[in-house]
């Protein structure tokens, strides 16, 4: 989990998405999972960073332990991929979420979108452009409603939006995050994956992922989706989509 999180910042720094207070933090993260360089210790005890200061050394700490920065296209693919899961297994709102893709993917302040990378072939899906349709139509609502006001009219003009956002943040996933069961992983070691998911899921320990992804590992298998999910950072969810497939793998 520990590199993946150093990933994911990478490709947030690439695009210009990150914070300079966030670095110090995620140095903090890192070391205490074990992972640990001289330019990460430099990170995790900068007070007040700047990312003039602190970006050179970030990109140190990624040399040292063997992260490559990312292009621009790679680095918009992993952030998009990360923020919509999070949309779609419910760790992040719809309208929240898209609030990020806007603004890290696409390098735009809200509410204006600007093209993203150029080369990142999932922004032609019409599944992401209609995502991007959903921010002009959040964009509307707030033009002629008062977003910042809580009330139930408000919560009910959003639900038509929130609800396009979701169907069509599950279908951007299912097409770059193909994933499929083979059988022989939950009959692997006398059902030991599909004991441990639904522990997970039953007991919502989703701390465990990464221990189900050792164990998918050693049953055979090699679906990066699958297993980066398992190790990335951030909440998960009652509805995390690598437990419904094993769960549910018809």
């Amino acid at each position: 989990m520990s590199l993946l999180t150093l990933k994911l910042a990478a490709a947030r720094y690439v695009l210009g998405a990150i914070q300079a207070e966030e670095l110090p933090m995620i140095a903090d993260e890192v070391i205490t999972r074990d992972v640990c360089s001289p330019a990460l210790a430099e990170l995790w005890l900068t007070r007040d960073p700047t990312l003039r200061d602190s970006g050179p050394v970030l990109e140190k700490a990624l040399r040292e332990v063997g992260i490559p920065l990312p292009t621009e296209a790679e680095a918009a693919n992993t952030v998009a991929k990360y923020l919509i899961t999070r949309i779609v297994e419910g760790s992040i709102s719809p309208r929240a979420g898209m609030r990020r893709l806007v603004e890290e993917v696409c390098g735009a302040a809200w509410p204006y979108v600007r093209e993203p990378p150029a080369y990142w072939a999932a922004s032609a899906s019409q599944h992401f452009r209609g995502l991007l349709d959903c921010h002009y139509d959040y964009e509307y609502q707030m033009e002629v409603m008062d977003w910042d006001q809580e009330g139930t009219d408000i919560e009910v003009e959003r639900v038509p939006i929130d609800q396009r956002v979701m169907s069509l943040a599950v279908e951007w996933h299912r097409e770059f995050c193909p994933a499929t069961v083979n059988p022989d992983w939950l009959s692997w070691n006398q059902g030991c994956v599909a004991r441990v998911a639904r522990a997970i899921a039953e007991e919502h320990r989703f701390e465990d992922l990464p221990i189900l992804a050792d164990a998918l590992e050693e049953a055979g298998c090699t679906n990066a989706h699958i297993l980066d999910h398992c190790r990335e950072p951030g909440e998960h969810a009652q509805r995390c989509w690598v437990l419904e497939l094993l769960l549910n793998p018809q």
